[in-house]
């Protein structure tokens, strides 16, 4: 009897043993899995972000051709006030886990660059599109300047590969607004061809939001019968 109550008790022993070692292994498993789910969000966020921010990025530079400032003033502005921020908000928890540190370096920077490029945006895209029009009016501005750029086409040569392509020009003029302001204006072809150096063209020009004066080319038919207005300045790709 003494030796089957060993025995018994040394099985429950050896059983426990290997319940509590599979409990582990499970659990060690179930902690591997959360933590690819959490890495994998991380990254999803990280590349959406990533998309957010070349995609305002690309509005902002597109909307600075369009707003009477000189880029340089709202791009040292903003990049003082984010960085004067990044002092304060480096360890802001969604920082820390974009860059899955607590150091003072990347969370300042990941600040700096995030909240610079968001608030630029956001400016130019505000100041642009609540824009009192009902006020603006039609500007006479001189073309001090007309010159092309040659770009160059990408062509895929394999997979993931890519190498310079067809060549083709891309037309721009430089006009004067007042004494004051001079804009590069992108322009197509035919209309490049038609201008010159002191020929004077109409503007429609309205005070933004925040009181900086923006161009707006789809608002001339109202005011002039030119209707091919808004279309003279298409893009060329």
């Amino acid at each position: 009897r003494l030796d089957a109550r060993r025995t018994l008790k040394s099985l429950v022993a050896d059983l426990r043993f290997y319940i509590f070692a599979i409990a582990k292994v499970a659990n060690y498993k179930n902690l591997n899995i959360i933590m690819k789910i959490k890495k994998s969000r991380r990254n999803i966020f990280i590349i959406t972000l990533t998309i957010l921010l070349i995609c305002l990025a690309t509005g902002a530079y597109s909307l600075s051709q369009y707003t009477l400032i000189h880029p340089i003033t709202p791009i040292m502005c903003f990049s003082v006030l984010s960085l004067l921020s990044g002092i304060f908000f480096y360890k802001a928890k969604i920082w820390i886990w974009i860059t899955g540190s607590a150091q003072f370096l990347p969370n300042a920077l990941c600040h700096f660059f995030c909240t610079c490029i968001i608030s630029l945006s956001l400016f130019y895209i505000c100041n642009y599109t609540f824009a009192n029009d009902e006020e603006g009016s039609i500007r006479k501005t001189i073309v001090e300047e007309k010159y092309k750029k040659v770009h160059h086409k990408s062509r895929r040569i394999g997979r993931n590969r890519y190498t310079q392509g067809e060549a083709y020009n891309v037309y721009y003029m430089k006009v004067k607004l007042g004494n004051e302001h001079i804009k590069e204006l992108q322009i197509e072809q035919k209309r490049y061809a038609q201008l010159h150096e002191g020929d004077t063209v109409p503007l429609f020009v309205s005070k933004g939001l925040f009181n900086i004066f923006v161009i707006k080319y789809n608002h001339i038919s109202k005011y002039t019968n030119e209707s091919s207005y808004r279309n003279q300045f298409k893009k060329q790709h």
